[in-house]
């Protein structure tokens, strides 16, 4: 081969350091000594190094993926639950771990004040509604009574025309009175109504309930009744069933946004992942507060099959290339032409340029300037001197005082 005439040519040039190491240890036994050197053998044997061969691929269309990994883990749908406005805390009504549906009331504030408005308002409909009906009722007796009376008179008589008129000009301010009575009575309901509505309203927004089926995985524990508690400060989380997500290591949102897609591979699987950023306003509370800020992406798992607590690992892709012309990146060089390779053609090393695309690390596109199916090398090709020398045994030493 082409290669073992050069390393032997090589190797005639001068001896190896190994060559003399081995020559000096046979020489030298202590220090201040001298010695006389062995016997030399009669032959030197040259083992030609494992590394000798030239490695070669070829080049060929196959995909390139650039892309980043975070190991990370799979959690819940977590929904928090706070109080609109201020108010003192009354009583939590589940606790971790139980299951709750949706609707299921979570936690109250304290009621006390205002329920005891609402039973008093209660009673006072109850009592309107009561003294309405009376009233009616003999409004309505009344009226019955005088048209019972018109009817037995005689109108062909005087006494009885008289009468009917009196009868009848009294039917008509009972009605006037009834009818006023019931603009009293509509205008009154619907104002003690319409306190009633904003208490019970103002209960509600006062009584938290879960959105969905879950599990309670949190609750303020420092808690008690009479406690105040702020507007937005969360009092209870609920895991909700059919969504998950994914946490890992924390990536501004610069950083993310330069990836082109992103997945997330847990147990073999790959799951479609979208970004969650957080409000800058939640992100500069987390922070404040010292709490671990995470990369969040909500997954889709039409099939339920990921558990919370599963590890997985977010892959991110900056760049991809599908079914391209690529080589090894190793068998690419540079000098002031550019960047090029090592073909092999007919036996021959042709320096071929090219312009190069994308890499992973391990390949690298090759954009223009070879074929598919060309032979190059691994490593840079060098040329030797034609220059020889013998490589001979002697004898060599120094005398140490």
């Amino acid at each position: 081969m082409r290669r073992n005439e050069l390393l032997k040519r090589r190797l005639k040039k001068g001896c190896s350091l190994a060559v003399i190491l081995t020559l000096m240890s046979g020489t030298m036994t202590a220090c201040g000594q001298e010695t006389e050197s062995p016997e030399a053998s009669s032959s030197i044997e040259l083992i030609e190094p494992l590394s000798a061969s030239v490695s070669t691929e070829i080049a060929d269309y196959r995909n390139i993926y650039v892309y980043d990994v975070l190991e990370g883990s799979i959690y819940p749908e977590t929904i928090e639950y706070s109080f609109e406005e201020d108010v003192s805390f009354g009583e939590y009504m589940v606790f971790p771990g139980e299951t709750v549906q949706k609707g299921t009331v979570l936690a109250r504030a304290d009621l006390s004040a205002r329920n005891k408005q609402i039973r008093s308002l209660t009673e006072t409909i109850d009592n309107l509604n009561v003294t309405h009906a009376e009233n009616l009722a003999l409004y309505q007796a009344k009226i019955k009574t005088l048209e019972e009376t018109n009817s037995q008179l005689d109108p062909s008589v005087d006494y009885g025309r008289i009468m009917i008129q009196e009868n009848l000009f009294s039917l008509e301010h009972l009605q006037s009175q009834m009818e006023g009575e019931n603009r009293l009575y509509e205008l009154d309901l619907d104002y003690y109504q319409s306190q009633l509505e904003k208490l019970q309203s103002k209960n509600a927004e006062d009584t938290l309930k879960s959105k969905g089926d879950g599990v309670v995985v949190s609750i303020g524990e420092t808690l008690e009744q009479g406690t105040p508690v702020s507007s937005g400060n969360p009092v209870i989380a609920v895991a909700t069933e059919g969504a998950c997500y994914f946490r890992c290591y924390y990536q501004p949102e610069k950083t993310m946004a330069k990836y082109q897609e992103m997945y997330v591979v847990v147990n073999g699987i790959h799951y479609e992942a979208e970004y969650l950023p957080y409000e800058a306003d939640e992100y500069n509370r987390l922070v404040a507060k010292g709490e671990t800020v995470y990369s969040i992406f909500r997954l889709s798992d039409p099939d339920g099959t990921l558990e919370t607590g599963d590890i997985g690992y977010a892959v991110l892709l900056t760049g991809r290339r599908d079914n391209t012309l690529s080589v090894p990146k190793e068998a690419i060089h540079r000098d002031e032409g550019g960047n090029y390779v090592n073909t092999l053609e007919n036996g021959q090393v042709v320096k071929a340029y090219v312009e190069t695309g994308l890499t992973d690390g391990i390949y690298t596109e090759i954009v223009s300037g070879l074929e598919q199916g060309t032979t190059v090398q691994l490593t840079e090709y060098r040329t030797y001197s034609e220059e020889t020398a013998v490589l001979e045994r002697g004898d060599f030493g120094d005398g140490y005082t």
